[in-house]
């Protein structure tokens, strides 16, 4: 379940104030914990107006630290 595995919550900042509100663009920073390399799952979710939820998720690749 990914939910167990939640690394981070961000509040729906740093937002563009001019775009149209439906296609602004808005975003955030993490730190991802330490984790063996490989192919990971990252899902996100986010609610865009009062009870109106959305979900993507993405491979991210996580590489052996350059040394």
């Amino acid at each position: 379940m990914l939910l167990k595995n939640t690394i981070a919550k961000l509040q729906y900042t740093n937002c563009i104030v001019d775009a149209n509100e439906d296609r602004r663009a808005c975003g955030g920073c993490f730190k991802v914990p330490a984790r063996a390399p490989g192919t990971y799952l990252m899902q996100w979710r986010w609610e865009l107006n009062p009870g109106e939820f959305y979900t993507s998720c993405a491979d991210v690749k996580i590489a052996k630290p350059k040394k």
